[in-house]
């Protein structure tokens, strides 16, 4: 899923058509930008795979416990994050 969010986000990055204002930029100055927007995002990766895991973990706990108490402890994340 984040997988696919990723792709599409980078192919729609690709497919804009150049600016013909400022100087242009081709395929290039895009994969450049890419690289520098993928570089400077490090610090996001750790809360990223936190965030990948818990989702991937949340698909079984929800077929081992009831809809409602997982929703219960979902929230108590937030409550637990906030403080």
């Amino acid at each position: 899923n984040e997988t696919l969010k990723l792709a599409f986000s980078v192919a729609m990055v690709m497919a804009q058509p150049p600016n013909t204002r400022g100087g242009g930029r081709d395929h290039g100055g895009r994969r450049k930008h890419l690289r520098r927007v993928v570089l400077s995002s490090r610090p996001m990766a750790v809360p990223a795979v936190v965030y990948l895991v818990v989702n991937l973990i949340s698909y079984p706990a929800l077929e081992r416990i009831n809809a409602s108490v997982f929703t219960a402890v979902s929230q108590l994340k937030v409550l637990t994050v906030q403080y």
